[in-house]
């Protein structure tokens, strides 16, 4: 997938949307929900808080800090894959997809959200539950012009 091409797409759509915004929230609410600085020097292992607090981003689950539109676009594209024009992506993190799903109109399901909650499974595990769901969705709308 052409790099510029999504950037491009995704920079026209709202920073925040109620339902990642939401979940971004619930996983504030529980530290073991978090993604936390990864330590890391490399930025190929570095993490998107890792980025936000490199760029001086406040890190604020309840204030949905850094917004998803961040996390993808400068995070994602231009930090971990900037050295790269064209890529495959397989995301885990969960507000993420679901911030996608929203900002790509691809009908998530507020259902499928509510459903990991109630199970006690890692972050990862909740990214590729949606992830598995929606992925086509996502890189169909990605191509549309």
């Amino acid at each position: 997938m052409n790099k510029e091409m999504l950037i491009n797409k995704l920079s026209t759509k709202k920073e925040h949307y109620p339902l990642s915004d939401n979940f971004m929230i619930w996983c504030g609410e529980k530290e073991s929900r978090q993604q936390h600085p990864s330590g890391n020097k490399n930025s190929k292992n570095k993490n998107y808080i890792d980025n936000a607090l490199e760029a001086g981003i406040e890190v604020n689950y309840s204030k949905c800090t850094p917004n998803q539109k961040w996390h993808f676009i400068e995070s994602y594209c231009n930090i971990l894959h900037k050295d790269e024009t064209d890529f495959r992506f397989i995301l885990k993190c969960p507000e993420l997809i679901i911030w996608l799903c929203e900002a790509l109109d691809v009908g998530i399901n507020e259902k499928d959200i509510n459903e990991i909650k109630l199970d006690n499974i890692s972050r990862n595990d909740m990214g590729n539950i949606i992830w598995k769901k929606y992925s086509n969705r996502i890189v169909e709308e990605i191509k549309k012009n």
